[in-house]
């Protein structure tokens, strides 16, 4: 599933990529992700996807050690295109 390859500028690194078998997994699972959450948030208005987004960050800043990692993948934008579907 995922592969390794020598850098060739730099032999200390090596390069991982998904080999296709990998890519398929990985592509099943963001569907499935994608419907578990349309599923999560189909009664939710736009006012509370925002909310949701609030403490999802929140819960993100106190478990990274006060770094935000959630506000890197967009996560409203994500939940409000689901919601938009």
């Amino acid at each position: 599933m995922i592969k390794r390859v020598a850098n060739k500028h730099d032999r200390r690194f090596i390069l991982l990529s998904l080999t296709r078998s990998g890519n398929k997994i990985a592509e099943k699972c963001t569907r499935k992700i994608t419907q578990l959450w349309a599923e999560l948030i189909s009664d939710f208005g736009e006012q509370e996807i925002e909310q949701l987004d609030v403490i999802l960050e929140k819960i993100s800043v106190k478990y990274s050690g006060g770094v935000s990692s959630w506000s890197s993948i967009n996560i409203k934008n994500y939940l409000l295109s689901i919601y938009l579907l």
